[in-house]
């Protein structure tokens, strides 16, 4: 009788430690998904703000360009079309 009963206990405890050993597996599993999700998701956001900064560079290039009226001019002629008075435009493409 207590040769069943310690054979009962030893499968139990094995039971309950492949039990935890599998719980944990599957919350670390889950954890190391959503980890290599974030990984990613930050990944293209660095690549999506140097995309912006890169624009940003650009843009702050062309209206330091712009702070000179000739510069300002040229631009609108040729972004624009915009003529002085008196004065016809062709467009040629």
């Amino acid at each position: 009788m207590k040769s069943i009963l310690e054979k009962l206990k030893v499968n139990v405890w094995r039971l309950l430690t492949v039990a935890i050993t599998l719980y944990a597996l599957i919350i670390i599993g889950k954890t190391g998904v959503s980890i290599v999700r974030i990984l990613v998701e930050n990944s293209r956001l660095k690549a999506e703000r140097d995309l912006y900064l890169e624009s940003y560079k650009r843009d702050s290039l062309l209206l330091e360009r712009l702070n000179n009226d000739a510069e300002l001019e040229r631009y609108a002629r040729e972004h624009f079309y915009m003529q002085r008075k008196n004065e016809q435009v062709y467009i040629v493409e």
